[in-house]
C-alpha cells in the first residue's frame, strides 16, 4: 500500500463527515418545524376574544404546553447530535485502523503495531467533546440543557409582546417564523406549513434560536470529527504529526491562516505533533489535518517530545480584526496548554448560549 493511498482513505473520512452533519443538519430542522408547527396550533386559540385580558389569561393557560413542546427540542437535539457526533468518529475510527493495518502490512510490519487504542476512540472522542468544560464553566451537554429554556422564554417574550402590541395570532407567527425556523423570504417556507402567499420579507438574525442551535451543533460534529482526528493521531505508531489545511471555503483572513502557516514546532508550516494540535478556534470551522508520517524506521518507536522552536504569533494585516486587542495578546502565546486554554476563549461567543447572537463576532 502506497504512502498516498493510505492518505486518501483517511481523507474520505471527511466525505463522511460532510454527509453526515448534512444529514442531522436536515433531522434537526424537522424537528424545528415540528416544534414550530405546535406552537402554531397553540397559538390558533388566541384570538378568540380580541380583550388583552383574556389572551394573556390564554397564553398563561398554554405556557405547560409550551414547556413540552421545548423540552421534546432539546430532547430531540440532544439525541441528533450525539448520533452525528458518534458517526462521524466511528468512521474516522474505523478507516484510520483499516488504513494503518494495510499500510504497515504492505510494507513487512507486523500487525501487533496497529494500536488498540483505535478501537475505543470514538467513544473517548464524543465524550470528550460532550464533557469539556468552556470558559464559561459550562459543558456541551450544559449548554443543550439550556436550550429548553431558551427557547421556552423566547418563544414566551415574541407572544407576550405580541399580545401587548395587538398583533394577531398569524402576525405573531410571522416572527415565530424567523426565530424558530429561520425564514429569510417567503419562498423558504416549507411547503406544509405556507399558511399564506402573503409573507412579509424577514431578515435572518444571527440570534434566533434556529440559527444559533443549528450552528452549534454543526460546530460540534466538527469539534468530535477533529478530536477524533487527533487521538487517532496520538495513538498511531506511524503518525509524526498533523497538518492544518485552511477549507476550500475558508475566505476571510483569520487565526486559521496563522495556524496553517507558522512552523511553531519545526516540523514544517502547519505541523504541529499529535499531543499539541490546536483546538478549532471559531464556530463553523471547516478546516482540517492531514497525517504527516514518520520516515518509515522510525515506525513503531516510542514517539519524540516535541517543545515550540518559536512562540505562535497572530499578525493579522487588517485593522478589522475579529479579534479584539486581549484575545490577539492571547493568541501570542506558544502553542502549549497555555494557547489551547486561549483558543478554548474563542468558543465562548458560540457556547455562551444558543441565542443572544448579537454577542457573536462574524467569521467566515
Amino acid at each position: 500500500m502506497e504512502i498516498s493511498e493510505y492518505q486518501r482513505m483517511i481523507l474520505k473520512t471527511r466525505q463522511n463527515h460532510a454527509r453526515v452533519t448534512r444529514e442531522i443538519l436536515t433531522r434537526l430542522q424537522q424537528a424545528f418545524e415540528k416544534a414550530y408547527e405546535d406552537v402554531v396550533r397553540i397559538l390558533a386559540g388566541i384570538d378568540g376574544d380580541p380583550r388583552l385580558t383574556a389572551q394573556q389569561q390564554f397564553w398563561k393557560l398554554k405556557r405547560d404546553q409550551l414547556r413540552e413542546i421545548a423540552e421534546g427540542l432539546k430532547n430531540g437535539f440532544a439525541e441528533a447530535l450525539k448520533d452525528g457526533m458518534n458517526l462521524v468518529t466511528l468512521n474516522s475510527a474505523e478507516v484510520t485502523e483499516m488504513a494503518e493495518t494495510m499500510l504497515l502490512a504492505s510494507h513487512g510490519f507486523a500487525e501487533a503495531l496497529v494500536s488498540p487504542e483505535f478501537q475505543a476512540l470514538p467513544l473517548a472522542a464524543v465524550d470528550h467533546v460532550w464533557k469539556r468544560i468552556g470558559t464559561d464553566g459550562l459543558t456541551l451537554s450544559d449548554r443543550i440543557w439550556n436550550l429548553e429554556k431558551h427557547v421556552w422564554r423566547r418563544i414566551d417574550g415574541i407572544v407576550l409582546s405580541g399580545i401587548a402590541r395587538g398583533q394577531s395570532a398569524v402576525e405573531m407567527t410571522k416572527e415565530l417564523q424567523r426565530d424558530i425556523l429561520g425564514i429569510n423570504t417567503p419562498e423558504q417556507i416549507p411547503e406544509n406549513l405556507r399558511w399564506t402567499s402573503g409573507i412579509s420579507r424577514a431578515v435572518r438574525g444571527r440570534g434566533t434560536i434556529h440559527y444559533n442551535a443549528l450552528r452549534l451543533a454543526r460546530t460540534e460534529i466538527g469539534n468530535a470529527y477533529h478530536e477524533a482526528d487527533v487521538m487517532a493521531a496520538m495513538a498511531s505508531n506511524v503518525v509524526l504529526g498533523l497538518k492544518w489545511n485552511l477549507s476550500p471555503a475558508h475566505g476571510q483572513y483569520d487565526v486559521c491562516d496563522q495556524l496553517a502557516n507558522q512552523d511553531v514546532y519545526g516540523l514544517g508550516a502547519g505541523v504541529y505533533p499529535p499531543g499539541n494540535v490546536p483546538l478549532y478556534p471559531h464556530p463553523h470551522c471547516f478546516c482540517f489535518v492531514t497525517r504527516e508520517l514518520r520516515p518509515m524506521k522510525e515506525w513503531g518507536n516510542p514517539r519524540r517530545t516535541y517543545k515550540p522552536a518559536k512562540d505562535f504569533t497572530f499578525d493579522h494585516p487588517e485593522e478589522t480584526s475579529y479579534l479584539d486587542a486581549t484575545r490577539k495578546v492571547e493568541m501570542t502565546r506558544a502553542v502549549t496548554q497555555k494557547y489551547q486554554e486561549a483558543v478554548e476563549g474563542q468558543f465562548r461567543a458560540m457556547i455562551h448560549s444558543t441565542v443572544g447572537g448579537n454577542r457573536y463576532r462574524r467569521v467566515a
